[in-house]
């Protein structure tokens, strides 16, 4: 009796203790712990393969960038370098350079040929830069600077060629304007005196100063100066020609012209004027004017004086003007310059001034500090 009720008394304790196990089981079999783990390994697996293919595409899109810099980088270092050969190449043609022009005509070449070969490697997509593209931009980028230093360079060189002869035009042209200044000088040279200093010329007695030389002043104003000389080569006019010419033109001037001195002997004897002469007709229409201008001022009462103005004398508005118009110019820098000055000083007289009795007519100069803002 007491083993039945013993067995009994055990039977349902592991019965029950079965069934728990045996649901335990059940439910790990079903959705187990492993299984969730496997799925959380899964994600955290394709977050990174994404992760790594962004990477790479990032990289590979970089690479590409990289890419089409060194090959626009190289394509404007040699731009660069052709454009420094040309202007070797303009500099080497005066004075004329053999081995610079040859020089830059190979550096045109090889710079002509490397972008053909960049255009061939464009079309097919096949770059290849050593050791990179990064060292191949930095490479190209310090050949584009050496190239527009030395097209600077060379341009320097021929600024400084240009200004050696702007200099030497200059000289030039201040030794023809002095040349001219002194010529000017002897043709107006006893210009104060009725006869202009003439052996044998006076003023009849009987004669009105005034009347007489306008009378003068009508015979010649309206006549070539070639046909009054033809007409009369004994006249007043004649003698000044005379004078003149053989002061103002030199022997060896006239000899070199023409290859003779024979007009110029002819002349010192008194006789005819050459009528055929270019060198004589332009120099004889000179002198009428010369001439007709010395009439008119004698054909005054009281007589014209005619004077001018050195350089470095101050600005006087009565017996002066500017050839600049300073009130009316456009250019600011003119007038400011001047306003600054409160004397400005003349650089030189561009046209002489007269004076009638207590008439004055201005003469034209030329302010030195026009001339220096200009520079």
């Amino acid at each position: 009796m007491e083993s039945v009720v013993k067995s009994s008394a055990v039977t349902p304790h592991k019965s029950k203790l079965a069934r728990t196990l045996s649901k335990v089981l059940h439910v790990k079999s079903m959705t187990g712990i492993d299984g969730l783990k496997n799925v959380k390994v899964d994600v955290n697996f394709n977050n990174e393969g994404n992760m790594r293919n962004k990477e790479k595409e990032e990289e590979e899109e970089l690479k590409k960038k990289m890419v089409i810099e060194a090959l626009v980088s190289k394509v404007f270092a040699s731009i660069s370098t052709i454009k420094a050969s040309y202007a070797q190449l303009q500099y080497a043609q005066s004075p004329y350079d053999p081995d610079g022009i040859q020089e830059a005509d190979k550096f045109v070449v090889s710079e002509l040929k490397d972008l053909s070969e960049l255009k061939q490697c464009w079309f097919r997509k096949q770059f290849d830069f050593d050791p990179s593209p990064e060292g191949a931009i930095v490479t190209s980028e310090l050949k584009e600077l050496k190239s527009v230093t030395k097209t600077y360079r060379i341009m320097g060189k021929k600024f400084e060629s240009q200004a050696r002869f702007k200099d030497s035009e200059i000289m030039f042209l201040k030794e023809k304007l002095e040349e001219a200044n002194k010529q000017n000088k002897e043709m107006f040279d006893s210009f104060n005196f009725p006869n202009f200093n003439l052996r044998n010329e006076s003023i009849p007695p009987d004669r009105n100063k005034t009347q007489f030389f306008f009378e003068r002043f009508n015979e010649l104003k309206s006549v070539k100066a070639k046909e009054f000389l033809a007409f009369k080569p004994k006249s007043p006019f004649a003698k000044f020609c005379r004078v003149k010419y053989l002061r103002l033109v030199h022997p060896k001037m006239e000899a070199s012209f023409f290859g003779h001195m024979k007009q110029r002997t002819n002349m010192v004897n008194g006789g005819e004027f050459p009528d055929d002469n270019k060198l004589f007709t332009s120099f004889g229409e000179m002198a009428k004017r010369v001439w007709l201008l010395h009439c008119l001022a004698f054909s005054f009462e009281p007589q014209v004086e005619i004077f001018q103005i050195g350089k470095g004398c101050r600005l006087s508005d009565v017996y002066m003007e500017s050839v600049v118009n300073v009130n009316t110019n456009d250019d600011d820098d003119v007038a400011a310059a001047l306003a600054v000055e409160s004397e400005p000083q003349v650089c030189f007289t561009v046209v002489p001034g007269f004076k009638i009795g207590k008439t004055v007519l201005q003469c034209q100069v030329y302010l030195s500090q026009l001339l220096q803002q200009q520079r």
